[in-house]
C-alpha cells in the first residue's frame, strides 16, 4: 500500500473491516496475535489475555468448532458493532476523514473507538500514552482495541488509569465472578432454530463463556460487577445496553453466531399431594420445577420476573393458570 504525504495509509474504497481481504488481515492478525502473546515491548503493559486455549474453551462450552468461530472472526464481529471502516465513512464521508462514533461527541476514533482525548490529550489513559500507538494508522488502531480490552497500567499527575476487561477476566489465576444464587441451577444452549442442548449444572463461578460475554459487555459500558446470569436476571433490557452489545456480538447470526445461553432457574415445588389426571400420586410430588431465562429471553424484552410468573401455576392475581416455560431442572 502507498503512504500518503503525511504518513497516513490510503486503503480502498468502502474500507469496510469484514469484506476487503488485504490488507486488513494482516491488520486482524497483528490485533489477535497482541490478545495471544501481549504487545511487543509493552508485554509488562500489554501482557498475553484472550488466548487460543481460552478461546477454545469458550468455543467447546457452547458447543462449537472451525475457522468460522476463530478469534479473527469475533474481532470482525466486534468491529464490525463499533465500526466496519477506518477511512471514508465521516460526514461529509471523504478517503481521507477517519470515521467517527456517532454516538457521542468525543472523538471516538475508528475501528477501536478509544475517545480521542484517552489517546491524545493532557490527560490521557496512561494505558495508551505509554504505548504510544498511532490511532492514525489502520492496524495500530485495530492495535489500540486490544490494548483498550487487554492492558493494564497506574495513573500519574498526568494521565489516568485504565486496565482492561479482558485483563481482569483472562489474566493468569483470574476466577469469574461467583453466582451467589441459589436458584441458579445450571444452563442450556439453544441455537437460533432447533431444540436447545441438554442440561448443565452449575458451578460456584462464571466460566469463561461468561467472562467474554461480560468482557464484550465492559467495552460498551460497565454492566455491573454480579456474575453474568444474575446481570441477565436483575437488569431491564431497556435500561442497559451493554447486555444487549455483547449479546449482539457473541450471538447474532449476523455476528459471530454464538448460540445462546438459557439458564435454568428454580421456579418453586410441586406441591407434595400432587396428583396425576387419574387421581394417583404424582412422581413429582414435592419435587423442584424450573423454568429457562436467558439470553434470548432477555433480548426478546421479555424480564425474569415475567418468564418465572408465565412458569408459575398461578398467575399474578393468584388464579391457577396453565404454566408456560416450564423446563426440566437436570
Amino acid at each position: 500500500m502507498e503512504k500518503t504525504p503525511t504518513g497516513l495509509i490510503t486503503i480502498p474504497a468502502s474500507p469496510h473491516v469484514d469484506t476487503i481481504p488485504s490488507p486488513i488481515n494482516e491488520w486482524l492478525d497483528a490485533a489477535v496475535a497482541v490478545w495471544e502473546s501481549g504487545l511487543t515491548d509493552h508485554t509488562n503493559v500489554v501482557p498475553a489475555s484472550y488466548t487460543l486455549a481460552a478461546h477454545n474453551r469458550v468455543l467447546a462450552l457452547a458447543g462449537v468448532s472451525g475457522d468460522a468461530y476463530s478469534r479473527k472472526r469475533l474481532l470482525i464481529a466486534w468491529k464490525t458493532r463499533e465500526t466496519s471502516s477506518h477511512w471514508g465513512q465521516g460526514h461529509p464521508a471523504t478517503n481521507y476523514r477517519m470515521t467517527e462514533g456517532g454516538g457521542d461527541e468525543l472523538g471516538s476514533m475508528s475501528y477501536n473507538q478509544v475517545w480521542f482525548a484517552y489517546r491524545y490529550s493532557d490527560n490521557p489513559l496512561a494505558l495508551h500514552r505509554d504505548v504510544g500507538l498511532n490511532y492514525y494508522d489502520p492496524e495500530e488502531n485495530l492495535k489500540g482495541f486490544i490494548i483498550h480490552t487487554a492492558g493494564q497500567a497506574t495513573g500519574d499527575a498526568n494521565s489516568y488509569g485504565h486496565t482492561g476487561a479482558f485483563y481482569q477476566l483472562f489474566d493468569e489465576g483470574t476466577l469469574g465472578r461467583a453466582y451467589n444464587n441459589r436458584e441458579l441451577v445450571g444452563y442450556r444452549y439453544c441455537p437460533t432454530t432447533g431444540a436447545c442442548g441438554a442440561v448443565t449444572a452449575i458451578g460456584t463461578n462464571e466460566d469463561d463463556y461468561e467472562k467474554l460475554a461480560r468482557g464484550i459487555a465492559a467495552y460498551n459500558t460497565s454492566p455491573g460487577n454480579q456474575s453474568w446470569p444474575v446481570i441477565l436476571r436483575n437488569t431491564s433490557h431497556c435500561t442497559i445496553c451493554a447486555v444487549n452489545y455483547s449479546i449482539d456480538v457473541r450471538n447474532s447470526s449476523a455476528k459471530f453466531n454464538l448460540p445462546y445461553r438459557q439458564y435454568i432457574w428454580q421456579g418453586g415445588t410441586y406441591p407434595a399431594d400432587l396428583t396425576d389426571a387419574s387421581g394417583n400420586p404424582d412422581p413429582r410430588a414435592g419435587q423442584a420445577w424450573c423454568f429457562g431465562y436467558g439470553e434470548s429471553e432477555w433480548l426478546s424484552g421479555t424480564t425474569y420476573a415475567q418468564a418465572r410468573q408465565n412458569a408459575s401455576d398461578t398467575n399474578a392475581d393468584g388464579a391457577p393458570q396453565t404454566p408456560i416455560g416450564r423446563v426440566n431442572c437436570n
